[in-house]
């Protein structure tokens, strides 16, 4: 018990300081880490949480960096459709450089196929259009789908849910 009240002792106060000192010693904790690895440590815990720090400052540059690619027009989140029907999405993301468009269907990227298909559009140098069209569909194409813009900088994504409904005359 002395154990693990020790180590969430240390976990606590390295929280404390991260919350408190993150913008005066990020460069500092960097290099020390840097220094630790080199030379091998015996106290994993501090070196966890100078890590935390760097994992973060690393994710926002790279999640927050002003040329990242974001999505800034998508398709409604929820479509249902008749089976036989066409299925239409669309996406719209702006980044410098231009982002990549890829579509997604519960978690798998899509293949092309007879049935399915993405057009493009590129505008200036920034922005990419697509649309991905399932044309005639089926029960197995109800799920949900993704489009990700991503370029060197960052990913952004929406999710669409599509069902099928079925009509009686």
């Amino acid at each position: 018990m002395k154990g693990i009240l020790k180590w969430c002792i240390k976990h606590w106060l390295c929280c404390c300081v991260w919350f408190a000192y993150w913008p005066l010693f990020l460069k500092q904790q960097e290099e020390e880490v840097e220094a630790k690895l080199r030379e091998g440590v015996e106290d994993y815990t501090i070196l966890e949480c100078q890590l935390l720090f760097i994992g973060i400052k690393l994710q926002k540059n790279y999640y927050e960096n002003k040329d990242g690619a974001k999505i800034v027009k998508a398709s409604h989140f929820e479509f249902e459709y008749m089976l036989g029907r066409k299925i239409t999405f669309f996406c719209m993301a702006q980044g410098y450089p231009r982002p990549e468009i890829t579509w997604f269907k519960d978690g798998i990227e899509l293949i092309y196929h007879q049935f399915f298909q993405v057009h493009e559009w590129p505008i200036g140098n920034d922005t990419v259009k697509s649309k991905m069209e399932i044309d005639p569909t089926t029960q197995k194409d109800a799920g949900y789908y993704e489009c990700q813009a991503n370029n060197k900088y960052s990913i952004d994504s929406r999710g669409f849910r599509t069902d099928y409904v079925m009509i009686t005359y």
